[in-house]
């Protein structure tokens, strides 16, 4: 199956940014574990049973997943509560798969981040970890401001915890992946000048210091934030690594602590007490490098999904303009088009340096997510 970063997918087939095709799966007779993919089957059958022993396998459903590709099932078995099996999918052609990401994901697991890990096969790319029920963020206690307070929190013990270990220097991620978008030709001559150009006065600018580094998650997108109706968590472990304390702080203000009072709210959650001018305004550089993280993703998956390249326009509609068309039907939820239209209101995002005050609504729409 092809997925978002993986082999290039047909461009009439909706794609789920949370990973998946969206399709109907039939359901199969006989054993549950013949809903696992074929190819997936072998190494993902072991790996449960290092973690179930041979507890009777009830129930296999296959759910959605992360933007990884990763493929995602809920496991039900016997005398156990419900467990998630989680296969890693192709590599992206845009991101060196990262060796850490299964390190991290047991600290994180160890430290109450991350939901408890039962088992794992990290060279066949498979782990079996606890099933979260989750409960939409709306319903968080206190509403918007506790749970942007408790998000801040949720990184401040994160970076308290073990720290992970390094990668790759965010800034040169960044210059590399704009490079890449540069080189596909998926817009015209000239129209990516300025980005490249604000890239480097931005890397000139920004106080970047190794010794500060924490463990980060840095992807922390509200579809990798759960609610079990009483607590946080945080999924998908791929992209984990030590990083520039921000990252994770900066992509969260952005994609749930918009306004200046939540993000406030985050990051007096995180330092346990109010941040202070030089602080809020190294948080605004940030932002603007997550959203230039997140322009080259989308643009580039929307390539793979099948848009067509040499855009002779840069400028994208505002996200009001975007939820319309979502809901108007004009946009597919998930389409290639849809992708790359919101791709680059986040590259606008990074070039202005403004959030518009409905871009997480708009990728609301577009990934279909509630």
């Amino acid at each position: 199956m092809a997925r978002l970063g993986g082999a290039r997918a047909d461009a009439s087939t909706p794609i789920d940014l949370r990973g998946e095709h969206v399709r109907d799966r039939p359901i199969m007779a006989g054993d549950p574990l013949n809903l696992i993919a074929d190819a997936q089957r072998d190494v993902a059958e072991a790996t449960l049973r290092a973690a179930i022993g041979q507890a009777a396998v009830l129930d296999v459903t296959p759910i959605s997943g992360g933007a990884s590709g990763a493929a995602l099932y809920r496991i039900e078995a016997a005398g156990r509560r419900p467990l998630l099996l989680r296969v890693d999918g192709p590599e992206s052609p845009l991101l060196r798969r990262n060796p850490h990401r299964y390190t991290c994901l047991i600290a994180a697991a160890e430290a109450g981040i991350a939901p408890p890990v039962h088992h794992v096969d990290a060279a066949a790319g498979v782990a079996v970890t606890d099933f979260i029920a989750q409960q939409p963020l709306s319903a968080f206690p206190g509403g918007g401001a506790a749970l942007a307070q408790a998000l801040g929190e949720l990184v401040g013990r994160l970076q308290a915890s073990t720290t992970f270990p390094p990668l790759i220097d965010y800034r040169d991620l960044l210059e590399d992946m704009l490079g890449k978008v540069h080189a596909s030709r998926a817009f015209a001559d000239g129209l990516l000048d300025d980005h490249l150009a604000q890239l480097a006065d931005l890397r000139a600018r920004y106080n970047w210091r190794e010794d500060t580094a924490r463990s980060s998650h840095n992807d922390p997108n509200p579809g990798n934030v759960l609610f079990d109706g009483r607590r946080l968590w945080l999924i998908d472990w791929e992209s984990a690594y030590r990083n520039d304390p921000l990252i994770d702080l900066a992509i969260l203000a952005d994609g749930l602590a918009p306004t200046p009072e939540l993000t406030e709210r985050l990051l007096a959650g995180w330092l346990g007490r109010p941040p202070d001018p030089a602080l809020r305004e190294k948080l605004n550089l940030t932002r603007r490098m997550t959203r230039l993280y997140y322009a080259c993703f989308l643009i580039n998956a929307a390539a793979s999904a099948g848009h067509p390249l040499l855009e002779s326009e840069i400028d994208a509609p505002d996200a009001e303009t975007i939820e319309r068309d979502v809901a108007s039907d004009e946009l597919a939820p998930g389409g290639a088009k849809a992708i790359h239209l919101l791709g680059r209101m986040y590259l606008e995002g990074f070039r202005s340096g403004r959030l518009d005050p409905r871009q997480q609504a708009a990728a609301d729409a577009v990934t279909g997510r509630p």
